[in-house]
């Protein structure tokens, strides 16, 4: 992180090269009231919230850009944040910096995954990553679309690749993250347009706790077979020989948008990949099925529902229990997938215990970092997410989702071997319900106030009923 240091220190003290300079800054202080911290409150919120109960919050943005005149752009971005409560802490949960030419953009330091998709603030969260965890420290070298040549502006694209650090308190300590994308866009913005993609991440080397893995490889040759979904090598972990190289994720993201009357309407399908079965699609019923409305012209008389989301989310599946011929799971492709968890990197696709893809699928309660941490991973689910206006200055998001969630499929067979009851049987139900109130002031235009109430019914989660109030000032 001292490069993202040096780097916003330079960009400060070199305003007089700038041909144009635009920031904005704002002030935040929250406090959540209740017992315990429901689902909608401490989910998707860059992993600031406790979940435990009680708090408040005292946050600082700032967004700043510089456009030099021969068309290089230095921006930064920062969000530091104060949090009292009973896991009291100064967070630094967004800090970077950019370079970008023309569609070519750098970033150094923590900042958020950009999805394709619209309406991103009233959905469950991509099955990639979502805003639940604290973004890990990273450098990605991204682009714009660029329209294809030829094409007449038709079809265009857009990629990126980035290489991350995780957290040292894990099993694996000082694992590394590769990630890549990959987007194709056929059409016309303002008309019908589908769209393809592939997001492609990767959690490898490091240091094992576990007494027969230990030194993980960390070669160049160990990067490329992390890339390219190849087999780990002679001095590999013998998972990694057998399978893949590190712990592989990703997902194939499709969609198509078109305009219908007063909506721009999009529908989408995520299909999520871990192992070979999910590569090619045995597991295609697994995924995201989503889709949003969001209105294109708002007036008083129609401005109740601007946007309108709903997802069902399936990752039940997983190719099946296992494979008859192949009952011990050596081979490519043999059932018992186990989303977000991994053999050797335990901790799974989590970051400081937070979920770091869809947070549907959970962790354990404790926290423990020498387990298995992914506890619940077999979840049929359905949401609604909602916005709009109830006057001209007052705003609300509500979101509303259901779950019956099954646990992990190794879980139930040790216990089932152990004669031991399961606490995913019968499946656990759970209902989480939002909603909030923004509210801009019309005597002090730069504060806005805002109020949320939030409650958790069912049997994954403990009951609950919490209340927000919070009040940001734009400087």
């Amino acid at each position: 992180m001292k490069f993202v240091s040096i780097f916003t220190l330079f960009i400060i003290n070199t305003n007089f090269v700038f041909a144009q300079i635009n920031s904005s800054s704002s002030f935040m202080l929250q406090t959540n009231i209740g017992t315990s911290s429901p689902y909608w409150f401490h989910t998707n919120q860059n992993g600031i919230i406790d979940d435990s109960g009680l708090g408040s919050y005292l946050a600082f943005e700032s967004n700043y850009s510089n456009t030099l005149k021969n068309n290089f752009v230095l921006k930064y971005e920062i969000r530091p944040l104060v949090r009292v409560s009973s896991n009291s802490a100064i967070i630094f949960p967004i800090v970077n910096v950019g370079l970008s030419y023309n569609k070519i953009n750098i970033l150094a330091g923590r900042f958020n995954y950009k999805e394709l998709h619209k309406l991103e603030k009233l959905r469950t969260g991509s099955f990639v990553q979502s805003r639940n965890a604290t973004p890990i420290p990273k450098i990605e070298l991204n682009t714009d679309f660029i329209y294809i040549p030829f094409t007449d502006e038709f079809a265009k694209v857009k990629g990126s690749f980035t290489h991350g650090w995780f957290e040292e308190n894990r099993t694996v300590e000082n694992s590394f993250l590769h990630q890549k994308t990959f987007y194709l866009f056929v059409g016309r913005e303002d008309q019908f347009h589908i769209y393809a993609g592939l997001v492609h991440s990767v959690m490898w080397g490091g240091f094992s706790k576990i007494e027969s893995v230990g030194n993980i490889p960390e070669s160049f040759n160990d990067f490329i077979r992390s890339v390219f979904l190849g087999r780990g090598g002679d001095d590999a972990p013998i998972n990694d020989q057998n399978y893949y190289q590190g712990n592989q994720l990703g997902i194939y993201d499709v969609g198509i948008s078109f305009k219908k009357k007063n909506w721009d309407v999009e529908l989408y399908k995520q299909f999520l990949f871990e192992d070979y079965d999910g590569v090619v699609l045995r597991n295609f019923q697994d995924g995201i099925i989503g889709i949003t409305l969001e209105k294109l012209k708002v007036n008083a008389s129609n401005r109740l529902i601007k946007g309108v989301n709903y997802e069902f989310i399936y990752t039940k599946y997983q190719n099946g229990p296992t494979d008859p011929e192949d009952p011990n799971k050596t081979s490519l492709g043999s059932g018992r997938d186990d989303y977000y968890s991994h053999v050797i990197y335990q901790n799974g696709w989590t970051s400081y215990g937070r979920i770091i893809g869809n947070p549907l699928i959970t962790v354990r309660p404790s926290r423990e970092f020498d387990q298995y941490l992914i506890e619940n991973n077999r979840v049929v689910a359905h949401h609604i997410g909602l916005e709009g206006s109830l006057s001209d200055n007052v705003d609300y998001i509500l979101k509303t989702t259901y779950s019956n969630n099954h646990g992990r499929y190794l879980e139930e067979q040790r216990a089932e071997n152990n004669s031991e009851e399961y606490k995913f049987e019968p499946s656990l139900k759970q209902l989480s319900l939002f909603i909030k109130l923004i509210k801009q002031s019309q005597k002090w235009e730069h504060l806005q106030f805002s109020a949320a109430i939030a409650s958790d019914i069912g049997e994954l989660y403990k009951n609950s009923f919490a209340i927000q109030i919070g009040v940001k000032r734009q400087l």
